[in-house]
């Protein structure tokens, strides 16, 4: 093996230990179950930037929720991916579910747990297990949610974890069609890395949501990279289809 192949594979080594994490921004869900609900849901993410590396990232989702009791509701949903020099491709399916812990209002705060088990589809990629601290509370006409959550890589491929997030958006209900707010979306990485707050990724940013027809809501959001290892920007949309049985 000569000088030139060892230099060209420990470049290629250290630019992958140096990556940024894969932070995919994802809706702020809420406790909130309701027995009989089927949901259908389309969300998805774009970023943009100058440096070629962080541009034209994607992340789309295809999910379907069921509450199956007042407190329980089950999910299943597909995803795609697509990293800037990629074509979109089919990355994983998923299984899991949310359990709303009291009833709504019936303590100062709304709280619930989301658990999901994301089985990988491409070769040599980790499935992976997330968990999430639901939290919602309502004054007045102002109502705001928070998400803390873990996400561990599983099976054989898996490189330790687990990776932190944190998300949060405050809406005013100005109105059944459109609720002016703002959302931080945030990576922290994994612990054992070690990362400063450049490194991790963090986004803030204007959003809204709202009723588009009864029953079809949407959620729109546009975000700043607030580090370096962010995007410039970044946007979210997120259509929800509500039917009951």
């Amino acid at each position: 093996m000569s000088l030139r192949i060892i230099a060209l594979f420990a470049l290629t080594i250290t630019c992958l230990l140096q990556s940024p994490p894969a932070f995919a921004i994802d809706k702020v869900y809420s406790p909130s179950v309701t027995k009989g609900e089927l949901e259908t849901e389309y969300g998805g993410s774009i970023t943009h930037d100058n440096d070629p590396d962080k541009d034209n990232i994607q992340s789309h989702e295809i999910e379907l929720e069921y509450g199956l009791t007042d407190h329980l509701q089950l999910e299943l949903n597909g995803t795609f991916d697509k990293q800037p020099s990629d074509p979109i491709r089919s990355s994983g399916v998923g299984f899991g579910g949310r359990y709303q812990f009291f009833e709504q209002g019936e303590y100062w705060l709304d709280s619930g747990l989301l658990l999901t088990y994301n089985r990988a589809i491409q070769k040599y990629e980790p499935d992976t297990v997330e968990a999430k601290l639901l939290m919602e509370k309502q004054t007045g006409d102002f109502l705001h949610r928070a998400n803390i959550g873990i996400e561990q890589e599983v099976g054989r491929y898996s490189q330790g974890g687990p990776d932190r997030v944190f998300l949060w958006n405050s809406r005013y209900r100005l109105d059944k069609h459109f609720e002016p707010g703002f959302e931080i979306q945030s990576d922290f990485g994994k612990g054992s890395d070690h990362l400063g707050f450049d490194q991790q990724e963090h986004y803030i940013g204007p959003a809204m949501f709202g009723q588009i027809i009864p029953n079809l809501k949407y959620e729109a959001a546009y975000y700043v990279g607030v580090s370096k290892a962010a995007s410039q920007g970044a946007a979210r949309l997120l259509l929800e289809y509500e039917m009951y049985f």
